[in-house]
């Protein structure tokens, strides 16, 4: 979405990838279960621009077109989480769409390939 040039920066609540004027934050939040379900309806709820539904990234996902760019807001595996994307002006459908697949593909895998034990015989 930003290129191979982007630098990324963790914060405290996730982690910052800027490329020119353009950047994707994505905002993970601490709270779980009920807490963090009761922090997405009042993210939804809050929102500012043309908000739409995305059941394509999860059953609670929401997108926002703002004056800034385009935003995700998703609760996934009992936690919330947030992208957005800060374009030069004001968000797009064309915005949108770009980064449809990066909000699906949240959150990523933390797992690590587990050894394979191969038994001699």
């Amino acid at each position: 979405m930003l290129g191979p040039a982007a630098e990324s920066k963790a914060t405290g609540a996730g982690c910052v990838w800027t490329s020119g004027s353009k950047k994707l934050a994505a905002l993970f939040y601490k709270a779980t279960g009920p807490a963090a379900a009761m922090a997405y309806e009042g993210a939804r709820k809050n929102a500012r621009g043309t908000i739409a539904d995305e059941p394509s990234i999860g059953e609670k996902a929401f997108s926002v077109l703002t004056s800034f760019g385009a935003a995700v807001v998703m609760l996934k595996q009992g936690r919330m989480l947030q992208l957005q994307y800060y374009t030069d002006g004001g968000g797009t459908a064309k915005d949108l769409e770009a980064f449809r697949p990066v909000a699906k593909k949240w959150p990523p895998s933390r797992r690590r390939p587990r050894a394979r034990i191969v038994e001699s015989s």
